[in-house]
């Protein structure tokens, strides 16, 4: 009985055991969607949260694109794996039809193995995204339905989708191929290097280019803060990828493209020798994965970090409770309060004007919206700020965003402010910075603040007329639009209309909720797209380390020949995976350290636990550490099975 457990294990585990791990991880992936998909408690938390309902079939299209090319993996390790057999039953006339059905059968119980333990690794999955998303945005009430038959018929749709692809691929693959061909062809050709140190002059040379075109564009990717700001970020992060391609490629050469040298090691002087004979592969590989890789944990990260830095952003949106904005000198806000008194009780509120001045231009450099100082300081009182007191020739300049802040320093250092002839020198304080809607009320990111005296002559005219409360708790999302209602349908509220009134209601319940809807997607998307991205990377690593299965096994046989124990052998062995490795995770833990490091410094301000920075770091690189972990084991395990089989322990 044990013996046939055993046998049992060898074939459908061992056996095919990167596959198993592969295809384990994507029904994970598949299983985890299908929850999220069917919690319909989840789209309770934002009107627009449905829009995730048509996000998650794309990561599941992804996701199934990712199985594909482990089916491909499989039947090739498949072919490989049992040669002999398959070369008998091709001289005996089998045609492609039959080989594609018995590979199929001879996959199908791993992947009903891996099915099942998609099933628990994707329930344990999905609550884990469930416990980081209320980490990030702080919501309570969300519960995940495990298991119903809904999703139970869409998981099975996809493991039948799945079983006739692998039919589908394998019959391809033998029609346009020769089965001789796939059982004895050699997939990793004999390279030698040469030139190397013009190679490394040429590698470092471009490196520091990179460095210095990629930290131009970001910073002025920054500072502009426009539309073309995302497509140079694109750009650093391609530029950035090809940086750590380069790298990976240096230190690869200088550790194994070296000149034959006696070592004492002598595990370290085979597997040195193996990569120089197969270095052009090997290095290809190597560098195409650790730059997907450090690109995969990154996203991974900033997919977290994003997530968590919402209350920022919200609290630059919506700092106030409630805000109505109406383009327009006079307006009646009485029957606005009136309303929301029926809904919520008021603590705090402020009615104000921004004004302009339509006489003459100002410097373009400066700000083109006034405010008054007494209204300003009653607004920076509701936000817990000290009053800022300003003489009659003096101004200062509000603005809500660090990169306008920077722009203004740069373009208006040492210029006085000249309105009507009238000049007005900057204040002590100078450039204030922090948020209160003020570029969704007032339609800019700028101010200027004057002493109240300057408004009573005719140069600064009043031309925005805003509400501003606070609640002693915060009403429901509905409310924003019950006075959108209100203010379009009543004609005693707006007393001057223009051609074109721009009415703005930001209500703090309503903003949060909708962009709560935003940053989960970014969140759910990136931590999926992320991690199906490492996986893919790591199991090329991984597969590159065991694909030429035959070789190693011709290796090993000579190794037991000269008188190598078996334990000395799998010593071996578990070396060269772990070398396979060793090289990416130091350049990756370096990478998410400086990428977190700089987050850290640059944009601490914008997280209540700044030190939850390096906790999404430390995240992402256990992704990474726990998926390489797996594929050791399971590629150490194929290997030593392959050991066994050949009898010569």
């Amino acid at each position: 009985m044990k013996k046939n457990i055993n046998d049992l294990r060898k074939k459908f585990i061992y056996r095919n055991s990167y596959y198993l791990f592969s295809m384990t991880i994507v029904f994970m992936f598949f299983y985890s969607i299908l929850i999220l998909m069917n919690s319909e408690s989840l789209y309770t938390l934002a009107e627009n949260m449905y829009i995730l309902k048509f996000i998650l079939p794309f990561i599941i299209f992804l996701a199934y694109l990712v199985s594909i090319k482990y089916s491909v993996d499989g039947i090739k390790f498949v072919l490989l794996e049992q040669s002999k057999r398959f070369g008998i039953y091709s001289l005996a006339g089998m045609t492609s039809k039959m080989f594609a059905k018995l590979i199929t059968l001879e996959l199908f119980p791993t992947l009903a193995i891996s099915s099942v333990l998609g099933i628990l690794l994707g329930s344990l999955y999905s609550y884990l995204i469930l416990h980081l998303l209320r980490i990030i945005f702080n919501f309570a009430g969300i519960y995940l339905m495990l298991i119903n038959t809904k999703i139970m018929t869409h998981y099975f749709a996809l493991l039948t989708i799945i079983i006739a692809t692998n039919y589908v691929i394998t019959y391809s693959l033998l029609k346009k191929k020769d089965i001789k061909d796939l059982l004895y062809a050699n997939p990793i050709g004999v390279s030698h290097f040469k030139n190397k140190k013009i190679q490394l002059y040429r590698d470092f040379i471009m490196v520091i280019l990179y460095i210095f075109v990629g930290a131009f564009l970001i910073k002025y990717a920054f500072l502009k803060n426009t539309n073309i700001s995302l497509l140079y970020f694109i750009i650093s992060v391609g530029i950035l990828g090809i940086c750590i391609y380069k790298i990976t490629s240096m230190v690869n050469t200088l550790i194994y493209a070296r000149l034959t040298k006696n070592y004492t090691d002598t595990y370290k002087y085979l597997f040195l020798n193996e990569v120089r004979r197969y270095w052009r592969n090997y290095r290809k590989n190597q560098c195409i994965s650790t730059m997907a890789i450090v690109l995969s944990c990154i996203l991974l990260f900033i997919s977290l970090v994003v997530g968590y830095s919402y209350k920022e952003n919200i609290a630059k949106e919506a700092p106030f409770d409630l805000v109505v904005s109406i383009d327009s000198n006079e307006v009646n806000f009485q029957k606005v309060i009136n309303h929301v008194e029926e809904k919520a009780n008021i603590l705090n509120e402020l009615q104000y004007s921004i004004y302009k001045n339509i006489m003459s231009d100002i410097n373009e450099n400066f700000p083109e919206q006034f405010m008054r100082l007494s209204d300003y300081n009653k607004l920076r009182y509701m936000l817990n700020k000290e009053p800022i007191d300003l003489k009659k020739d003096e101004f200062i300049i509000q603005v809500e965003d660090r990169t306008v802040q920077d722009k203004l320093e740069n373009t208006i250092s040492n210029e006085r402010l000249v309105i009507n002839d009238k000049e007005y020198k900057q204040s002590e304080y100078n450039i204030q910075c922090f948020p209160f809607a003020q570029s969704n009320i007032n339609g800019k990111w700028e101010l200027i603040i004057l002493d109240d005296s300057e408004f009573d002559n005719s140069i600064l005219i009043p031309f925005r007329s805003i509400y501003i409360c606070k609640f002693e708790e915060s009403p429901n999302a509905e409310l924003k639009n019950d006075i959108y209602k209100l203010i379009n349908s009543s004609s005693d509220i707006i007393l001057e209309y223009r051609p074109k009134i721009t009415l703005k209601v930001i209500l703090k319940e309503w903003s949060r909720l909708n962009g709560l809807v935003g940053l989960t997607m970014i969140t759910i998307i990136g931590v999926y797209i992320g991690t199906l991205m490492l996986l893919i990377s790591v199991s090329s690593i991984a597969l590159y380390s065991i694909q030429d299965i035959k070789k190693i096994n011709y290796e090993n046989i000579i190794y037991s020949r000269i008188g190598w124990e078996t334990p000395i052998i799998q010593k071996y062995n578990k070396y060269r995976l772990l070398q396979h490795y060793k090289i990416t995770t130091i350049l990756l833990a370096i990478c998410m350290v400086i990428v977190s490091s700089t987050i850290y410094i640059r944009f601490s301000e914008l997280f209540d636990n700044k030190y939850y920075i390096f906790l999404f770091s430390i995240i992402a690189f256990t992704v990474y550490f726990l998926f390489g972990f797996g594929y050791i084991l399971n590629t150490y395990s194929t290997i030593n099975n392959t050991m066994e089989s050949t009898g010569y322990e």
